[in-house]
This record gives C-alpha cells, structure tokens and sequence, in this order.
C-alpha cells in the first residue's frame, strides 16, 4: 500500500507581480467644471452686453467691442452745398403765391444750409459743421456729428407737421452711432434742444401767414400758408 507524506509547511503561492494602480476619477467631475464655467458666464454677460451697447453708441472707444460692435450712421445720400445754393438763401427764397395760397419750396441743398447755420454756429453749437438734411417722402433725415451732451454720430428722422398755424418737427426715429434708441430716450437727449434750435424755421415762415400744410417729396419740401388778407395785395 502506497502512502503520500505532505511538507510540514505549504509552499508559497508566486503571485504575479502588481502593476501601477488605476486612476479613480470623482463622478460627476466633468459636469462640476460644466456648471462653474456656465456661472462665470452668466455673471459676466451682463458686463459683456453693457460693453456690447457702449461700443455701438460709439461714445467711446472700447478695444474688441468697438471694431465689432460700431458703425457710425450712413445717410442715405451725400447733400451738397455750392457756393450758388449759399447765395440764392441769403438773398431769400421765392415764395410762390397761388389764390390767397404762399407756397414756399426748400431743396435738400437749401434746407441743409440753413440746418447748418441754426444747429452749427455760434460758441456751442449742437452739430458740428458737416451736418446735412436729406428730404424723403417719409421724414427729414439729419445727420451728423453731435457735441453735446454727448460727441457721437447721430442720424435723426423728423417727420415735420403744421399745429396750430406753426411749423413743428416730431421725433421719428433716431440712431446714435450704431445703436438705434427709444423716441422717449431720445427726446431727453436731443430733442428739447434741438426744437429750439430749429424754432427760427417756425418764426421765419411767419411772411407766408397762418401755416396748413408741409408735403415732403423726394429732395423738396413744400410748406403752404394762408396770407392774410392785407397781405393779398
């Protein structure tokens, strides 16, 4: 009969050796980066979005925004003043009388000269003296450089209307420099002083009697007024 003897001790295992442990990464890790970035983001937009609307009033000049955001305003066409346009206004307009009616006629030329001397001269001046009036059928569009409050480009529509026998000039749109403001906003802005500015339109319409009706075609604009009747004559 056979018989087996086992060591008084047992071998030792060899266990293969242990290579570099795993990385454990933290759940969720990723997502936790995600939402701090999309906080700082969000805490900065609303500096972003002010830097945004500054650059594109054109106020002043802010580097990244500005040559992103601002465009100063285009007219919609260049009006120019020769020397003749000059010298027939000085000399006075012709006013054209019809049945009792004085018709008076404004070229673009005309109007933007006059603009000039009422909202351009003088020790301060609202416009500098490139200022220009475009006639449209739709509204008097003035744009310019303006200095104060505030030195921007500017673009304005005036939609011009006859109350109570004068001549008044009412806010359509404006833009200043590349950013397109609320009628409100922009007549604290401009809109008192440049009402003021234009009143000697008003009160040098006076010779054509009570006033009834402008009409804005392109490049001209008519104003109508009823003499009085010892001014018929």
């Amino acid at each position: 009969m056979t018989r087996f003897t086992f060591p008084e001790q047992p071998l030792p295992l060899e266990l293969p050796p242990r290579g570099p442990l795993p990385s454990r990464r933290r759940r969720g890790g990723f997502w936790r980066a995600c939402g701090c970035l999309g906080l700082i983001f969000f805490l900065l937009l609303p500096l972003i979005i002010g830097l945004a609307v500054v650059a594109k009033t054109g106020i002043v000049s802010i580097p990244v925004f500005s040559p992103i955001f601002y465009a100063p305003p285009q007219p919609s066409r260049v009006v120019t003043v020769d020397q003749d346009a000059m010298e027939g206004i000085r000399n006075g307009v012709a006013v054209n009388l019809v049945e009792g009616i004085a018709r008076l006629t404004l070229t673009e030329a005309d109007l933007t000269y006059l603009v000039r001397q009422l909202v351009s001269s003088g020790s301060d001046p609202l416009f500098s003296p490139t200022v220009q009036a475009v006639i449209n059928p739709g509204g008097i569009e003035l744009s310019g450089l303006l200095l104060r409050p505030v030195r921007a480009n500017l673009a304005i529509i005036l939609v011009p209307a006859v109350a109570d026998g004068t001549l008044d000039f009412n806010l359509k749109t404006v833009t200043l420099g590349a950013l397109s403001l609320p009628p409100s906003f922009a007549e604290m802005l401009v809109g008192k002083t440049l009402r003021a500015s234009l009143t000697p339109v008003s009160t040098g319409l006076q010779p054509l009697g009570t006033l009834e009706a402008v009409t804005l075609k392109e490049g001209t604009i008519v104003i109508e007024g009823s003499l009085k009747a010892d001014t018929k004559e």
